[in-house]
């Protein structure tokens, strides 16, 4: 899970980002516990933090702008205004600036980057195209990778988005640690 948090971690090079991934740390919480020290929260529970950490963090690392994200997160905490958003940001791009590097650089290069290196579009792309397009174009080809070494072993029997579904054999479980292995040296 958190595809486009791993391939953000992985081609920022974030070394916080990476080191929770290893750790296995809840990104979203972490994010969701950071916004609530900044505006105060205090008697919120643990589902609701998660869930404004994820709004704000998918919000921000596809562009929105300040005033949808704050928007989002007022349906949850009323008081929420545009200028705590911008505290917010600061916030989380002081405790990721690698991450807020490499989207700026996103933004402002002329070429794409793709799994396979950089490319030079033939459309004229928003900002906010450029920072989305590395992401699920990553996502999208490690899906497709891992459902052909998945299905040489494996039932695979549903895909969405960024999972996949699987029949997993009971009595040999190292199977699955094996294609998961096989997959990480593919990458």
């Amino acid at each position: 899970n958190n595809a486009e948090f791993r391939i953000l971690a992985y081609y920022s090079k974030c070394r916080k980002l990476l080191d929770q991934f290893e750790t296995g740390d809840d990104i979203h919480l972490h994010t969701g516990t950071m916004i609530a020290q900044v505006i105060g929260l205090k008697d919120e529970d643990i589902a609701t933090i998660r869930k404004i950490g994820k709004q704000f963090s998918f919000a921000l690392l596809y562009g929105a702008a300040t005033s949808t994200i704050a928007s989002n997160i007022r349906k949850l905490v009323p008081t929420v205004t545009s200028a705590t958003v911008s505290q917010l940001v600061t916030a989380f791009f002081k405790t990721y600036p690698e991450v807020h590097l490499f989207l700026d650089n996103l933004e402002k290069d002329s070429h794409l980057l793709t799994p396979f290196g950089r490319i030079k579009p033939l459309a004229t792309l928003k900002p906010t195209q450029k920072r989305n397009y590395p992401l699920q174009s990553s996502i999208a080809v490690a899906v497709k990778q891992l459902m052909l070494i998945a299905s040489k072993r494996l039932e695979v029997v549903h895909v969405v988005h960024d999972e996949i579904w699987i029949i997993a054999p009971t009595r040999e479980p190292t199977v699955v640690e094996e294609v998961i292995q096989e997959f990480y040296h593919q990458l």
